[in-house]
């Protein structure tokens, strides 16, 4: 019997849909919450299935002959000590209150910072008005200004902006290179920028319709929602993390969060009693094992896609991991599918509410990609 799961097609062929197979991609689109209710049914009805200890992980020998699963299946025993000390998840709120204690401030200054981050939402946007603010803590606006100002160049680029256009001001202007053109369109056209509307700005500034359409795909590059891909304490108790991403020393750490995947292995005692002399092999007995060891192949090859997408995004990604938000930078979609060899409906699913930790926040893998 074949045991083997191939996702990892090239994008010029077609996926052949046999029953096995969409079991395979269905377990592989599951997000941790989905995939822990799924092996718990398994385990509840399949005899040959166990939850294995903690720090055993499972694997079938690759290239064995034998069609038997009870002889081609092996266990090995590895405990993973960094995966076992998952990164503490920050809030927005937590992130910036981090960088607010990085300073050297007087007790009034960081009351003021402090009260500005309590009045910034879940996208990032200042929602105090600065002269109520003055007048609540009573101080001169000129001081609240100030420290928006101070917050306005923490990470992310663009956090605590009170408006659209200044959000995206504040992005512009933290560029290595800054671009007078740019910040004049969104300054004075972002409604044209939101209308495709190129002719209205050429008319009014004199560009040319090329540049203008240049400035439209720099302008839209940027975050809008800079507070996004962190999470509230809420999403907190609800997501874990699949893949966690740590800096030591400088070099970039990919590793599984061993709480995400569920771990499950072949019942030894299941397996002791179909080998015991003389007991009877009936074909259910037989497709419980297979059943088993298929469902292990399956999950063996969701982890396996799932780490091969996360350390190809930490290699095309990595200052972004190393110096933050700043320097984030969508990834072409097709292309990486091709360097992970995955057919891109594939890459679809594995993306599909799978979670990175880093120092920066929690991200959804799928936002690291540029949308078609």
């Amino acid at each position: 019997m074949e045991f083997a799961v191939d996702l990892k097609l090239v994008r010029s062929q077609k996926l052949l849909l046999t029953p096995r197979l969409k079991q395979a991609i269905e377990i592989l689109e599951m997000d941790s919450r989905e995939l822990f209710q799924y092996v718990e049914t398994q385990l509840d009805t399949n005899p040959a299935l166990e939850e294995a200890p903690a720090g055993t992980q499972h694997y079938a020998s690759a290239g064995t002959e034998s069609t038997d699963p009870i002889e081609s299946y092996q266990y090995t025993d590895m405990t993973d000590p960094v995966a076992e000390q998952p990164e503490r998840v920050l809030t927005l709120k937590q992130h910036l209150l981090v960088q607010l204690d990085s300073l050297s401030l007087d007790k009034k200054s960081y009351a003021i910072g402090e009260y500005l981050i309590d009045n910034t939402d879940s996208n990032g946007y200042m929602k105090a008005d600065t002269s109520e603010a003055a007048a609540c803590l009573g101080v001169p606006e000129s001081e609240v200004l100030r420290m928006l100002e101070m917050l306005q160049g923490f990470e992310p680029p663009g956090i605590c902006a009170r408006n659209l256009g200044e959000c995206l001001l504040i992005q512009l202007r933290q560029l290595d290179r800054r671009d007078a053109d740019a910040e004049l369109i969104v300054e004075w056209f972002l409604d044209a920028v939101a209308k495709n509307d190129a002719v209205s700005i050429a008319k009014a500034t004199g560009m040319g319709i090329d540049r203008i359409s240049e400035l439209f795909r720099k302008i839209r590059s940027l975050e809008p929602k800079p507070g996004r891909n962190y999470c509230c304490n809420d999403t907190i108790s609800r997501t874990l993390p699949d893949i966690i991403i740590r800096d030591i020393n400088g070099e970039l750490l990919v590793v599984y969060n061993s709480e995400a995947f569920p771990n499950v292995c072949i019942s030894e005692s299941y397996v002791s009693g179909l080998s015991r002399r003389g007991a009877p092999r009936s074909g259910l007995a037989n497709e419980w094992l297979d059943n088993a060891v298929w469902l292990i192949k399956c999950l063996e090859q969701r982890e396996d896609i799932i780490f091969a997408i996360a350390r190809e995004i930490c290699e095309l990604r990595g200052d972004f991991f190393k110096t933050g938000p700043r320097a984030f930078r969508h990834i072409d979609k097709c292309s990486f599918a091709s360097r992970v060899c995955l057919h891109e409906s594939i890459l679809d699913k594995a993306l599909a509410g799978k979670y990175l930790q880093c120092r920066w926040g929690l991200y959804e893998l799928k936002s690291f990609f540029r949308e078609a």
